[in-house]
């Protein structure tokens, strides 16, 4: 028959367990502060997104509404002035237009995309608090913070 040693029935020092509740209460403060971060930098940067995508929208809606009509009136006014034949004309008025809608479409997402980094301060603070609670799990107590009733 195996018989096993007695256990240690001593309670862990209270210490332990106020350091493991002051441990949770900062990282719940933590992540309150990281949520009320987010909640501003959202409201901020979607104000900030407004006119960009307005922009991308108008564009969008101008090129659709006025992009034959325009195409045909350059074009037209190509072979009346230039004398160019009807192909060609309508091959340079279709080139223009399509160029003008890819400058614009193209100031739009620029200007979009730096406005995308609206998140940027919430998300080195987020790091920072990851990484704070990774230095705190992986520490080692030194040997004379070790209390060796705990065990």
């Amino acid at each position: 028959m195996i018989r096993l040693s007695p256990t240690n029935n001593k309670r862990p020092s209270p210490t332990v367990g106020r350091s493991i509740g002051q441990l949770a209460t900062d990282a719940i403060r933590l992540l309150e502060l990281q949520a009320s971060l987010v909640k501003v930098e959202a409201r901020t940067g979607f104000n900030s997104l407004l006119v960009p995508l307005f922009m991308l929208v108008a564009a969008f809606v101008v090129g659709l509404g006025s992009a034959p009509v325009a195409i045909m009136v350059l074009a037209e006014l190509l072979v009346e002035w230039a004398a160019l034949s009807r192909t060609l004309a309508y091959a340079i008025a279709a080139a223009a237009s399509l160029g003008t809608a890819i400058g614009v479409g193209f100031l739009g997402w620029i200007r979009l995309r730096s406005r995308l980094s609206m998140f940027q301060g919430s998300a080195s603070e987020l790091k920072k608090n990851l990484t704070w609670i990774r230095q705190v799990f992986n520490e080692r107590p030194s040997p004379a913070d070790s209390n060796e009733n705990c065990f």
